[in-house]
């Protein structure tokens, strides 16, 4: 359980550290002291947040670990700082790599008190749960499906009397041959494969998908496939405006529906995620609003966007 909840504060924290939005100004509280070296943004540090400085080579790791632009990783390490400076963050010492993780665990114990403790899958009211489900019902619910072959005497919309008489008695022979085939679907095919040539319809065989009753095929078709209770034969040929048809019924497919309570708990899960996503969000523009940020913005733009497009040729950072 102790494994499931770090993953999911895991999960939160990269939400968190991916939220857009420029951090607000301050409005409570005096920022840390702010040594010399920090008081000028500009040179190496593009960025201070509550005295903090973010450097060029952080924003450039961050890059390229994610893929982000340069002006979004900067925006993920401002968010990552202002959870950190709000969070319970004891004993930091000089080393980077100290600071960097005792800053991400206290981010983690920040979201686990804030975010994951007031929203969990068993605070989803049901009536959201169920609009899900009926959503998403396809998901976790499919009709019988059934799968079939026809063989197609096809006719032109203006054919005549006659072509159209000529059309069925095709077919019906089809269905003779087929009906005394060991394999109909095979015969389907080799009746495809026969020259036609000369005739006032053409042919064509096809292998269609599964579909439901409520399918995308013609009606007629359908209403034929479904009155069949068993596979095989087609025994009366079918007629739509495509022209006439041999149907065998290759498949049937039943239904399936995947257990209720299962499909509960993963539909609560799920919206507990995006709800925590949307919490996070509040989160962060509330201690933005709290939090002293700097941004030298001409500094990023040149700076940043020179070195990333030297990085990105292949060519070593300045």
């Amino acid at each position: 359980m102790r494994h499931a909840r770090s993953v999911v504060v895991a999960c939160l924290v990269s939400l968190a550290l991916a939220c857009g939005g420029e951090p607000a100004a301050p409005d409570a509280g005096p920022p840390r002291a702010i040594t010399r070296e920090q008081e000028q943004v500009g040179g190496t540090i593009v960025s201070t947040v509550d005295g903090a400085p973010i450097t060029l080579a952080e924003v450039e790791e961050v890059a390229r670990e994610t893929g982000l632009s340069p002006q979004d990783a900067l925006r993920r390490l401002q968010e990552e700082r202002v959870l950190a400076a709000h969070a319970e963050a004891a004993g930091l010492g000089d080393d980077h790599e100290v600071q960097d993780a005792v800053r991400r665990a206290s981010v983690q114990a920040l979201l686990e008190a804030r975010v994951e403790a007031e929203i969990t899958p068993a605070s989803i009211p049901a009536e959201q749960v169920a609009e899900r489900m009926d959503a998403q019902r396809a998901r976790w619910w499919r009709p019988e499906r059934r799968r079939s072959t026809h063989v197609l005497a096809r006719l032109a919309p203006d054919a005549p009397p006659e072509a159209g008489a000529a059309a069925e008695r095709f077919v019906r022979r089809a269905i003779e041959r087929m009906s005394a085939a060991e394999d109909a679907r095979a015969e389907a095919h080799v009746i495809g494969e026969e020259d036609h040539s000369g005739r006032t319809y053409t042919v064509l065989v096809e292998d269609l998908p599964p579909v439901a009753r409520d399918g995308q095929l013609v009606p007629e078709y359908l209403d034929a496939l479904f009155a069949r209770g068993e596979r095989g034969v087609l025994a009366e040929p079918v007629r739509t405006r495509f022209g006439w048809h041999a149907i065998v019924l290759t498949e049937v497919m039943p239904p399936w529906e995947a257990p209720r309570d299962e499909v509960e708990a993963a539909m609560r899960q799920e919206l507990a995620v995006e709800a925590r996503a949307a919490r996070l969000e509040e989160l962060v523009r509330e201690l933005a609003g709290r939090t002293p940020v700097e941004r030298d913005g001409a500094v990023i733009e040149r700076v940043i966007a020179t070195d990333l497009e030297a990085m990105e040729s292949g060519g070593a950072s300045p």
